[in-house]
């Protein structure tokens, strides 16, 4: 699940730095704010709404900044005749940022079913116990492959746990693309106004 988590963040962050690319091919007086708004997005990404991940929450500007870029794209799309073809591939970048966004969203507050959990801790205490059965003539020997058993069962808890939480934990899912993003719109050329 984090590598998907991961992919999913690289695929989001590259939507935002293609809409903010686009728009400064558009000779719109919209073209400005959407490159605007993908910086506001990307930082608050960064600083705001990774940490605000690790509780299992979003922040509400990044779902204003998405609307706002729908906003301006549609009426960009309205009185782009000598460019349909870039406003119409803004739509389609904004379109998969938002996807990806709403994507991110889900696994913030995804996890494993609670009977799945059931099954996973039933299936270690059986298995734990079905060791204590078999038949070693030295005790010390025996405790000793029951306890590594027990630890090993419960090492593999303690990882899936874990990973059902990409955005938590100790393996979780760092803003990458967004960091990415954040130094291209920084290291972008300024556009001169007409």
């Amino acid at each position: 699940m984090a590598q998907q988590a991961q992919a999913n963040e690289e695929q989001e962050a590259n939507a935002l730095v293609n809409v903010f690319r686009i728009a400064s091919q558009l000779q719109d007086p919209n073209a400005n704010r959407i490159q605007e708004l993908c910086v506001r997005y990307a930082d608050n990404t960064v600083q705001h709404e990774w940490g605000a991940m690790e509780r299992g929450e979003m922040t509400a500007e990044g779902a204003d900044i998405i609307n706002q870029l729908w906003m301006l794209a549609g009426q960009t799309q309205a009185h782009a005749q000598p460019e349909a073809i870039a406003a119409y591939q803004l739509m389609e970048e904004l379109r998969g940022l938002t996807q990806y966004r709403r994507l991110r969203a889900m696994q913030t507050r995804e996890h494993l079913p609670k009977i799945l959990w059931a099954v996973l801790i039933a299936g270690g205490i059986i298995t734990v116990g079905a060791a204590c059965f078999f038949g070693v003539n030295k005790l010390s020997f025996h405790l000793t492959q029951v306890l590594v058993l027990t630890f090993l069962i419960s090492l593999v808890l303690v990882a899936i746990q874990d990973i059902d939480r990409p955005y938590q934990g100790l393996v979780k899912v760092e803003p990458t693309g967004f960091n990415f993003a954040v130094r291209t719109f920084h290291s972008f050329p300024k556009q001169v106004p007409n």
